[in-house]
């Protein structure tokens, strides 16, 4: 019974929380090879990555971007030690048209493996 009462007490002081998060929606970046510039048009586009995460019009130009971030945080606890970790990567591609057909795209893809913080917190 000593030992029950032991182990209930050492989960209770040890805990562990994990929050996935995510904004945009995630596309296949094996589909960006196949834009061509002054060839592709918005529906070949819509065809390979849906609909976009957001649409910018300038005069005569219209720019479409498809962006999609993931974060994972964990933290953990155990007594005085906390443990903090963070993970996340950003894709984003951005499709400029001029009428009707690709004039220009960017893509850009920023992993992030993560950073670790540890605290020891004074009884």
């Amino acid at each position: 019974m000593r030992y029950f009462f032991g182990i209930i007490l050492l989960f209770t002081l040890a805990s562990c929380a994990t929050m996935n998060t995510s904004v945009g929606k995630d596309f296949k970046d094996d589909q960006i090879n196949k834009i061509q510039k002054d060839i592709s048009t918005k529906a070949d586009i819509l065809e390979l990555f849906g609909e976009p995460y957001s649409k910018r019009i300038n005069s005569d130009n219209e720019t479409w971007t498809y962006y999609y971030q993931r974060i994972k945080s964990t933290a953990q606890s155990c007594l005085i030690i906390t443990t903090a970790k963070a993970e996340s990567e950003v894709k984003s591609l951005e499709v400029s048209f001029s009428k009707e057909k690709v004039s220009d795209y960017s893509y850009s893809f920023q992993p992030f493996s993560g950073s670790k913080a540890t605290s020891i917190t004074e009884p």
